[in-house]
């Protein structure tokens, strides 16, 4: 007799979850990177971690947000400055000034406009001083142009204003920020350790628990396993190195 979905029985089963074993119809099952579940076990964040992963981060300010919360504060002072203080041509710059607070508020808070008007206001900037007969500043513009385009395309920023980011992107961001810090923080450590013998030890030391975590099976998988073996032959290069030092300091 052919299966039956338990949610609709009147529905042959599709299959089974691959988690579970309850069987499901086409109307409630859920295809996570190509492995079937059911809906409860599809959405578990232990199941679509990278789905997981991004809802920890959808509407969390990222460093470029953070940076243009408090760059507000300097526009300000910019703003009251020129409008107060300056005559003349020099006093219009108050209203490129004015506009370049705008935008970093609106940023900050995250409203979707201000992705538009940062470039908008760089534009302006550069604009406006080449009309004063700076064409010079074309250059700085120029590279705040591309510097700023960057911030902007990474997942964190897109998430943070609630843009959609592809699957593999998550997936490449995850691997590469959140994955098993450890074993980065053992690298790092490592090549710390090389000039700083006494700090090659916590390399060492945390270049083996990173190692022992590494489970390309687990869900989410753990990886960055070379990041903690170059932890672990860093760590143990900066003891060796310590270890000579002190041999030719104490028979000095």
């Amino acid at each position: 007799m052919e299966a039956a979905c338990p949610k609709h029985p009147d529905v042959p089963a599709l299959g089974s979850c691959q988690r579970c074993g309850t069987f499901f119809c086409a109307q409630d099952h859920l295809d996570v990177d190509g492995v079937a579940y059911c809906q409860p076990c599809g959405v578990r964040p232990d199941v679509d971690w990278i789905e997981a992963y991004r809802k920890t981060l959808l509407g969390k300010r990222d460093g470029f947000a953070w940076f243009m919360g408090f760059s507000s504060l300097f526009w300000i002072f910019i703003t009251a400055s020129l409008a107060a203080f300056e005559r003349g041509p020099s006093q219009l710059l108050a209203f490129p000034a004015l506009a370049s607070t705008i935008t970093a508020v609106l940023f900050f808070f995250g409203k979707p406009i201000a992705r538009t008007l940062v470039l908008s206001t760089v534009f302006l900037w550069g604009a406006i001083l080449v009309f004063y007969g700076n064409v010079i500043m074309l250059i700085p513009t120029g590279l705040l142009l591309i510097g700023f385009s960057v911030p902007l395309a990474s997942t964190r920023n897109r998430l943070f204003f609630h843009l959609d980011v592809p699957r593999p992107k998550l997936r490449r961001d995850y691997e590469r920020l959140a994955d098993n810090r450890l074993a980065r923080n053992a690298a790092a450590l490592g090549v710390l350790g090389v000039l700083i013998p006494p700090v090659a030890i916590a390399a060492l030391v945390i270049g083996i628990v990173a190692k022992r975590r590494v489970d390309p099976t687990a869900k989410p998988p753990v990886g960055q396993g070379a990041y903690a073996i170059a932890g672990i032959v860093l760590g143990a290069i900066g003891i060796v190195i310590g270890g000579l030092w002190l041999v030719v300091v104490t028979r000095r």
